[in-house]
């Protein structure tokens, strides 16, 4: 599968960082140790049932926001969706990683189990927006704000190879049938030596760090 880039930015209290490269995970501290990789994987393969009008100035992209049943909060934006005369269905093939990393050292197992059990309250909300094309200051291209047309929130309730989900519309610019996406969820476990640097996890008496990944062409912008 083609993996389209994204722009990855977690958001949490008193905490704000955009994650670049691959596999970039955010600390103060690294170590080198074998930990057990909870993985989550979230891919939107495509859309279809999109009406809009072609001559509005700008690129359309999806949002979506991963909330991994705590505080924090994973933030993605999609490349920029193409479009035709004819969008009945569009191939997007974009996906996303996100790790949940436990250290074998000094963890109790049954916290493995305690985060998996965690997954019944996660959820992906997903935002269809339209943004206007950028503008140059001083020669550096700013990006213009965008506007959300239609949202859906898709539960993690169970692992997902594909599921069509409906759009609920947010803005006129919308017309015809209901929107809908397909997406796909699911989780494996992995254990490995892990060079990443460590972050610090809600959860009390264990040591979890979250990551996340992406790979290919830049974001819509």
């Amino acid at each position: 599968m083609y993996v389209s880039q994204i722009s990855l930015k977690l958001l949490s209290t008193n905490y704000s960082s955009f994650l670049q490269n691959h596999m970039v995970s955010m600390s103060s501290s690294s170590s080198f140790h074998l930990s057990t990789l909870l993985n989550y994987e979230f891919t939107i393969l495509k859309l279809k049932n999109l009406e809009i009008d072609l001559s509005l100035p700008g690129n359309l992209f999806i949002r979506y926001y991963f909330k991994p049943g705590s505080e924090k909060t994973f933030r993605v934006d999609t490349k920029c969706i193409p479009l035709s005369s004819s969008n009945s269905m569009i191939s997007l093939n974009h996906k996303a990683l996100f790790e949940c990393r436990v250290n074998s050292v000094g963890a109790d197992p049954s916290f493995i189990e305690d985060i998996k059990k965690k997954k019944k309250k996660m959820s992906v909300m997903l935002e269809l927006r339209w943004r206007r094309r950028g503008y140059s200051v001083f020669g550096m291209k700013m990006p213009a704000e965008s506007k959300v047309l239609a949202t859906v929130n898709v539960p993690w309730k169970e692992d997902l190879v594909e599921r069509w989900v409906k759009l609920e519309r947010r803005s006129r610019e919308l017309r015809g049938k209901e929107i809908e996406v397909l997406v796909g969820m699911k989780v494996w476990e992995k254990e490995g030596e892990s060079g990443r640097k460590e972050i610090e996890c809600d959860c009390e008496g264990c040591k979890f760090g979250w990551m996340g990944g992406d790979d290919g062409d830049d974001a819509c912008f």
